[in-house]
């Protein structure tokens, strides 16, 4: 199951930087956090870079990583060698499969949840490669000015409004809950031949000309954040054999387990987060 870490170990097409990178990844059996080696991730030429792309080494924003070092039985043999080589006296579990967030472990020990293939944010934790995609979709948006949340930031995590507010929180930002009412129907005449038949049903009563309804505010949730940008600033490479793979086939095309799927698209009414970035997370 350690194969492609493996194959990166005993490729000797790798050298100078970037079989320093291959080594250093091999230790953490897969994952390797961007914070640790930014220096050396910047210094990278393109061709050390396409040689480590070919064992399918994904360079994102927050962690390095090998996609299919990700699933199941990998990630729990990896706890168990982490927890051998640290000498823990009880070994953590893996995450239950599928889960792209799952509740913060009270008392996990320091780097448990990088390698299980997860980074803690608020009072969840999310898994990598899925942080990775929520990266890609806020760097798409106006992050100097800001910028409302769209459905697919609330799907590919998972969560309700409230559990992605916790989330970003998490990640540096501020949350501030408001309320934005739906859009008011104009009030509509109705032909002399229904107005008297209305006056005879009555059931028609009530629907007639001049009513107006009733403004039906939904939350939203607007978030800023003035600090400097997590990970070292910079954005995620997806060209070619770089793109992530998804560790797990449940948690692929469509809300993950245990969490709701967002309800509209930005319509009048419908809940949203509103997102406000004073600087630039691009650097």
């Amino acid at each position: 199951m350690f194969e492609p870490l493996l194959a990166l170990r005993d490729d000797a097409a790798l050298t100078g930087m970037a079989r320093g990178l291959a080594f250093r990844l091999v230790e953490g059996m897969g994952v390797l956090p961007r914070s640790e080696v930014a220096a050396d991730v910047k210094a990278l030429e393109q061709e050390s870079r396409a040689l480590l792309r070919k064992h399918s080494v994904r360079f994102g924003q927050f962690t390095l990583f090998q996609p299919l070092m990700l699933k199941p039985a990998p990630t729990r043999l990896r706890l168990v060698l982490w927890g051998l080589a640290s000498g823990l006296d009880e070994f953590p579990s893996a995450p239950p499969p599928g889960l792209v967030t799952v509740p913060a472990v009270l008392g996990a020990p320091g780097g448990y949840y990088s390698r299980a293939g997860y980074r803690l944010s608020g009072a969840r934790a999310i898994r990598i490669d899925m942080l990775e995609r929520l990266a890609d979709l806020i760097r798409a948006q106006d992050t100097r000015k800001g910028f409302e949340a769209t459905p697919d930031m609330l799907s590919i995590t998972g969560l309700t409004l409230d559990q992605f507010a916790d989330l970003m929180q998490g990640m540096g930002y501020d949350a501030e809950k408001g309320e934005r009412a739906k859009s008011e129907k104009p009030p509509q005449k109705r032909p002399d031949a229904e107005t008297a038949g209305a006056k005879t049903d009555p059931a028609a009563r009530g629907g007639g000309a001049g009513h107006e309804a009733k403004a039906d505010p939904s939350s939203t949730l607007t978030v800023e954040r003035d600090a400097a940008p997590i990970g070292d600033g910079a954005p995620a490479e997806t060209q070619g054999a770089d793109a992530t793979e998804t560790p797990d086939a449940g948690a692929a095309g469509g809300p993950a387990k245990g969490g709701a799927a967002p309800q509209g698209g930005g319509a009048p009414g419908a809940p949203g987060l509103d997102v406000a970035l004073p600087c630039d997370v691009n650097g």
